[in-house]
């Protein structure tokens, strides 16, 4: 399964020598082996805080909670990503952004729940905006905007903070009750995907894949 760049023209022989193949396919270059991923990061997106590259499927993991503005019940959504690399930039000094070296970490034992996600391919986005109320929303507390979960009856945002660290948030592993109230609905990739998001971890994270259901959509994208 190929990871796809975004390599210009004026750079194709740089990349060709580093090991890219272009693919006719998709009309890109290409790079096929996991290990040598990090080497192309200038590549992937053009998105200077990509960090993550997804491989083979991922699921969007649905929960409830109670809004704490009207109190009533509204879905949310975070990420699963089971087998992926993590990217981090090496400690080098005095260099500039095109020289920039990265160290990639793979993770593939459990489902570890992310959250934030971007580029993720049109048919996951259609997906998400068809079926939850997932939008491009300020947040007063970060002072920021980012596409985060909004309440199904006052759209009022959930926050991210609030959904992912919090002990009493429906995404915090803490008991199997909690991993059974999961939904994971699992989209295979055409592709490996290198997107910006946050990743969390827990002690408990074997519980999701354990007791939460998963649902194969049959869609791979």
């Amino acid at each position: 399964m190929p990871l796809l760049l975004n390599v210009p023209f004026n750079e194709k022989d740089e990349a060709k020598k580093k090991g890219a193949k272009w693919n006719p396919d998709y009309k890109k270059w290409s790079v096929w082996n996991r290990k040598d991923y990090q080497k192309f990061a200038k590549w992937f997106n053009n998105d200077d805080d990509t960090n993550i590259i997804i491989c083979d499927h991922i699921y969007i993991i649905e929960a409830n909670r109670k809004c704490f503005k009207c109190g009533k019940k509204t879905k949310v959504i975070g990420f699963g990503i089971e087998k992926y690399l993590l990217l981090y930039s090496a400690d080098l000094h005095d260099l500039d952004e095109s020289e920039v070296e990265y160290i990639a970490e793979y993770y593939n034992k459990e489902i570890n729940i992310a959250s934030q996600i971007s580029n993720l391919p049109k048919e996951i986005v259609d997906y998400i905006q068809n079926n939850y109320n997932y939008n491009m929303t300020y947040s007063k507390f970060t002072g920021t905007s980012y596409l985060a979960n909004c309440c199904e009856h006052c759209d009022i945002i959930q926050g991210d903070h609030f959904l992912f660290s919090e002990v009493d948030s429906p995404f915090f592993m803490d008991s199997i009750q909690k991993a059974r109230n999961l939904k994971l609905y699992k989209f295979d990739l055409n592709y490996d995907i290198a997107v910006s998001g946050n990743v969390s971890w827990g002690s408990n994270d074997y519980l999701i894949k354990k007791y939460g259901e998963i649902i194969e959509t049959g869609l791979k994208v």
